[in-house]
């Protein structure tokens, strides 16, 4: 366990490394940060904190550089005091949920936004939560041959779809199709009950069953969803350095980022790797389980809502602003969020 002294060293060299990019020597620590202390006694801890694998040299003549498990410290201090995002991020938010109506544009919006801010690779990612029930379903005839369809779901969200249909089916059928739905649909994930329904309604509904197809297959896009909807940014940020970085880090980096990028399914499964079920999770260097990753520090935060999980991450060296990274992540996904849970997407 380290001492009060020891913790103020490793916040010290991590808040000063993540500053200058250059390694961290006892005499800028007593000079800037534990002024009460002398150059040796600081020098003396730094060389117990580095065979304690807090820190490494890179020479025998330099300062010391904080490693993976330096950087877990600091960052679980800051996981202990309440984040204070920007004033610019709370503007975007507001700007986002009065603007962008799409949820296509704010998941592309908040990508581009968190490259922008935090000159990082990110990711913006929706999806349907699994299981989700339905209360109750309903059909509007808006035209002859467009119906809207609303479902009701059993935590209040709503989901409303429009779908083209023949002018031959009738008020009747609509409301028979519906009382079937609330019948054996009711309060039930719909992945379990969806292949009997379909079955059933093929039977009970054959006259009609080519016309009314179509609305239950909308039905099901709608509960079942197809996966993420997601979006990346900053790709542009990655590939410009600060100086900071060690060439082999950056150029380790770019690789492991820009393999996520090869194919969706890779992309999502870095998603379902690395988001927790709900809220924050930073993933640091070697704590990474993918080798590739190493180089990197990984944050990812998730909320829930509305039937739908909400998730935004960034990809970024080791030496990342992870105070204000852990702000502006953790604003963006209520401003994404709150949008998606409030008003269901057409």
């Amino acid at each position: 366990m380290l001492t009060e002294r020891q913790l103020e060293i490793v916040f010290a060299v991590v808040y000063e490394y993540i500053k200058t990019g250059e390694p961290v020597g006892s005499r800028t620590i007593s000079r800037k940060f534990l002024k009460s202390h002398s150059a040796a006694t600081i020098r003396n801890e730094m060389s117990d904190l580095e065979e304690m694998g807090y820190f490494s040299q890179p020479h025998s003549s330099a300062g010391r550089l904080p490693t993976s498990m330096a950087y877990r410290v600091y960052v679980n201090s800051i996981l202990h005091r309440p984040s204070s995002p920007p004033p610019e991020i709370s503007r975007w938010v507001h700007q986002v949920a009065d603007q962008l109506q799409s949820l296509d544009e704010r998941l592309a919006e908040a990508a581009r936004f968190l490259g922008r801010f935090t000159r990082c690779f990110s990711v913006a990612a929706v999806s349907a939560l699994e299981g989700l029930k339905l209360r109750k379903a309903d059909f509007i005839r808006l035209a002859p041959e467009i119906l809207l369809i609303l479902l009701v779901m059993e935590n209040g969200a709503v989901h409303h779809s429009r779908v083209r249909v023949s002018p031959d089916v009738t008020q009747e059928q609509l409301e028979q199709l519906a009382a079937v739905i609330d019948r054996a649909a009711g309060g039930m994930p719909w992945n379990d009950v969806r292949g009997e329904l379909l079955e059933y309604l093929s039977r009970a509904m054959a006259e009609r069953w080519r016309d009314i197809e179509d609305i239950f297959i909308a039905i099901d896009e709608m509960m079942s969803g197809d996966g993420l909807t997601l979006s990346t940014g900053g790709m542009r940020e990655v590939f410009v350095s600060d100086g900071g970085e060690a060439s082999d880090e950056r150029r380790g980096r770019i690789q492991a980022i820009s393999s996520l990028m090869d194919t969706r399914e890779d992309l999502e499964d870095f998603i379902s790797d690395y988001a927790a079920s709900e809220g924050l999770k930073v993933t640091i260097g070697d704590e990474n389980e993918r080798p590739a990753m190493q180089n990197c520090s990984v944050m990812m935060s998730t909320a829930t809502g509305g039937g739908r999980k909400a998730v935004v991450g960034l990809v970024g060296p080791l030496r990342m602003n992870y105070e204000n990274s852990i702000a502006v992540l953790e604003a963006v996904l209520n401003g994404l969020n709150r949008p998606v849970t409030e008003k269901e997407e057409s």
